[in-house]
């Protein structure tokens, strides 16, 4: 596993603000692209009919996602805590064959969304926080991508020893059943150490690379119709570059204890035995 990224020359990054008031900051300076590999598969690289369809803006000879690299930094170090917590040996089981798990999830989501239209305000609260107690640790190893309207949906999880990573894109098509991004579905299965080497290096990458990038403009800032506060930036690059060591520093407290997971794995059984549940 690999992440990659690049960041645009700071001479062609586009300042925020409008042409009355440009402004950069740090979160605009990791303006790039970004994808990463997971044995031979490309996340986060669009495929060959969208690409025909859209080619992407301003930098065509580039098939990946064009945007600020610190939103794909900030979602990975989020979930990483959660993501080495070990699953419990029922839910590593249930999740075995992944396509009933998913069938799962989408008919306990159904079961949720009926009880909003069909069912007292009570009782769709109950259902709620069943569910939340049922799935809040699989929302959570979920790789947020919001700045993007039809997304890769990416989970992860481990037991420990192995990382599985879940690409599944099967909703995201633009037109006559073509998909939008190259890597429709799939598992991979990697050591954790190799994860956690890979996440480490993009952290380490990144840093070094906005480093270089935040010096050049504090020593050379070469754009002085655009206004960047320069004291903020340096104290930001600071706080930025302590980032990742206090999201390590969580995953003891973040992880989930014996009580909180038969919680979850108990709210699963009282889902699956609800009337209304079977019959979805």
């Amino acid at each position: 596993m690999f992440f990659h990224f690049q960041l645009h020359p700071i001479a062609e990054i586009k300042p925020w603000g409008g042409k009355e008031e440009p402004v950069l900051h740090w979160f605009g300076l990791s303006d790039g692209w970004y994808w990463f590999q997971i044995g031979e598969t490309e996340i986060f690289r669009y495929s060959k009919p969208f690409l025909a369809a859209y080619p992407p803006i301003p930098h065509p000879p580039r098939p990946y996602i064009d945007y600020y690299v610190v939103r794909l930094w900030e979602d990975i170090l989020e979930i990483v805590p959660d993501i080495i917590d070990p699953l419990p040996a029922p839910l590593l089981q249930r999740m075995e064959s992944i396509d009933q798990w998913l069938n799962w999830c989408k008919k306990a989501e159904k079961w949720r969304e009926d009880a909003r239209e069909m069912c007292s305000e009570e009782e769709s609260d109950a259902r709620g926080e069943l569910l939340s107690t049922a799935l809040e640790w699989w929302w959570r190893r979920h790789l947020y991508t919001g700045p993007f309207i039809i997304t890769p949906g990416m989970h992860f999880w481990s037991d420990g020893q192995i990382v599985h990573c879940l690409w599944d894109t099967r909703q995201a098509q633009f037109a006559d059943d073509q998909f939008i991004w190259e890597a429709i579905y799939g598992t991979k299965a990697i050591p954790v150490t190799t994860f956690m080497e890979a996440v480490t290096s993009f952290n380490e990458r990144f840093i070094a690379a906005m480093a270089e990038r935040v010096n050049t403009v504090l020593t050379n800032w070469s754009r002085p119709e655009i206004t960047i506060d320069f004291a903020h930036l340096a104290r930001e690059h600071v706080q930025r570059s302590e980032h990742f060591a206090s999201r390590m520093a969580e995953v003891p407290t973040r992880a989930r204890t014996a009580t909180a997971w038969e919680q979850c794995l108990e709210a699963i059984k009282v889902i699956e035995n609800d009337t209304a549940f079977q019959q979805e």
